[in-house]
């Protein structure tokens, strides 16, 4: 929940990837200037997302009672190792 309440800052192989969550199931992200727009939806556990840089749903599972300011990793299937950290 602090994920989406809050946006992250993905970190994929050294490239910080911003991302904020909207409350009508999108996000928006941004990797090297380029805009990057999907959708988003909780599922258990997972953080599922679809985007036209990742065609196809992807769902990742996220560790229980991380807050904001948080850093930890995650294995995406789409994007590998990711450390995400939560905003503050």
């Amino acid at each position: 929940e602090n994920v989406v309440s809050h946006g992250v800052t993905m970190n994929v192989q050294g490239l910080p990837i911003p991302v904020v969550y909207h409350d009508d199931g999108t996000y928006s992200a941004n990797a090297m200037g380029s805009d990057i727009p999907g959708t988003w939806r909780i599922e258990g556990h997972s953080l599922c997302t679809e985007s036209s840089m990742q065609p196809g749903e992807s769902c990742t599972e996220y560790p229980d009672g991380k807050g904001p300011g948080d850093t930890f990793n995650v294995n995406s299937a789409s994007l590998g190792a990711v450390t995400v950290t939560i905003n503050e």
